[in-house]
């Protein structure tokens, strides 16, 4: 996957950037369930990033990858939709 050939330099900055985002999220909105539900996305993506650039998933075969990949899709989707509706 592309996405996980990134160079570090990239994906570090990303990190801080998306960082500095989700702590502005929770600060800056009146609805709490938008910006947990916001954070929460940001977050999934940091992992998609830390695990595919740092822990060297982006270097391995395409069948590792895309269990992974779903994986944090479904968990994400399970985590953002039960906080909205609950």
């Amino acid at each position: 996957m592309a996405f996980f050939k990134l160079p570090y330099s990239s994906v570090w900055l990303f990190l801080v950037v998306a960082s500095v985002v989700g702590t502005w999220i929770t600060q800056a909105t009146f609805n709490p369930t938008w910006a947990t539900s916001l954070v929460l996305l940001i977050a999934s993506l940091k992992v998609a990033l830390v695990m595919g650039c740092f822990m060297e998933l982006g270097s391995a075969p395409g069948r590792w990858q895309w269990p992974f990949v779903f994986w944090l899709i479904a968990v994400t989707a399970l985590f953002v939709v039960g906080f909205i509706v609950i």
